[in-house]
C-alpha cells in the first residue's frame, strides 16, 4: 500500500494525518515496506487491532513539538538547503545523533558512520530525507519508546 493510499484512507475515515503525522504512523506500524508504501502485512496486523487503532496514530502536542525540533535538526545539517542529506553533509549529523544517544557506539555493537547512512536510507537514492531521518529518529525512541541500536 502506498503512503498516499493510507493518508486517504485515514482521511476518508475522518482522521487527517499531517506529513509528521503520517511519518510518525508508518514508522509506528512497523513499516518494512520502505520509503513510500507499507506491506500488507504491516497494513493488517494493525487494522486487526480494532478499536480505537486511530488515535494511536495522532501525536500529542508534545510530540509534535518534538517532530518540529528533529526537522530544525534535520534543516540545520541539510547545509545546501536541497533537503536532503548528502554524504557530505552526513558526519556532523551522525555525531549528533550519538549525542543523543539514538545510536550506540561501534564499541558497543552499535553501526558505523557508513552502515548507519545506509540504513536511514531506505530509498537507497544515495541521500537522507527528511521523514527517512524522522522514521529512525522515531524508532529510536525521539517520542519515548524505542532503544538505541
Amino acid at each position: 500500500m502506498q503512503l498516499a493510499e493510507f493518508k486517504k484512507l485515514a482521511y476518508d475515515k475522518g482522521h487527517y494525518l499531517g506529513e509528521e503525522e503520517l511519518a510518525v504512523a508508518i514508522s509506528s506500524l512497523g513499516s518494512s515496506g520502505g520509503e513510500g508504501s507499507l506491506t500488507l502485512d504491516d497494513f493488517e496486523r494493525w487494522w486487526a487491532q480494532g478499536g480505537n487503532r486511530w488515535s494511536a496514530l495522532s501525536l500529542s502536542e508534545e510530540h509534535q513539538g518534538t517532530i518540529a525540533a528533529l526537522v530544525q535538526c534535520f534543516q540545520w545539517f541539510d547545509a545546501n538547503g536541497d533537503g536532503t542529506l548528502s554524504w557530505d553533509e552526513w558526519p556532523d549529523c551522525f555525531a549528533q545523533l550519538f549525542e543523543y544517544e539514538y545510536v550506540l557506539p561501534a564499541e558497543q555493537g552499535g553501526p558505523s558512520e557508513s552502515e548507519l547512512f545506509e540504513a536511514i536510507d531506505t530509498d537507497g537514492s544515495g541521500t537522507i530525507a527528511c521523514n527517512e531521518f524522522l522514521t529512525y529518529c522515531v524508532a529510536q525512541g525521539a517520542l519515548g519508546a524505542g532503544v538505541a541500536q
